[in-house]
């Protein structure tokens, strides 16, 4: 899973954002909080977009290869998960690179938890907003993914 930072930095107590393009890697050190010291404190957050793609899906269509989607979740301050946005299908793929870009808000000096879940759509929806999970064969998810500074 790719990781890249969109071009605004915001403090959320003032609603007042500082430009610039930064990437970023998934693996990324200490530098959300070096960026939190130099702009004033810890309350300030950044944008960034998650891209999405994987590799050896297990296949479970018999006459064809799966057709695949995915769901980005984030963890709550109630300990719950909740949805961030789900990709489009990808038709007759093992291997999918979503295009979908999820915005998600990353927040400096605060440990986030993330995961992905993918699934083989059993039926023929343009949008997958309007697909019923339930309904859908699971392909499996990700371990929960720890963004933290």
């Amino acid at each position: 899973m790719g990781l890249c930072s969109s071009s605004e930095t915001f403090d959320a107590t003032t609603n007042s954002a500082q430009g610039g393009l930064r990437a970023s890697s998934a693996g990324g050190g200490g530098g959300g909080a070096a960026a939190a010291a130099m702009m004033g404190g810890n309350h300030l957050s950044s944008r960034v977009e998650l891209f999405v793609s994987c590799q050896g899906i297990k296949n479970l269509d018999n006459h064809s290869k799966s057709d695949c989607f995915c769901i980005v979740e984030e963890m709550d301050h109630r300990k719950q998960w909740v949805e961030v946005g789900r990709s489009e299908i990808i038709q007759n793929s093992l291997n999918p690179e979503w295009v979908t870009r999820f915005k998600y808000t990353y927040k400096f000096e605060e440990s986030q938890k993330i995961r992905v879940k993918i699934y083989d759509a059993d039926n023929d929806a343009a949008d997958t907003s309007q697909l019923n999970l339930a309904k859908q064969d699971f392909a499996g998810e990700t371990g929960t993914a720890v963004v933290a500074s």
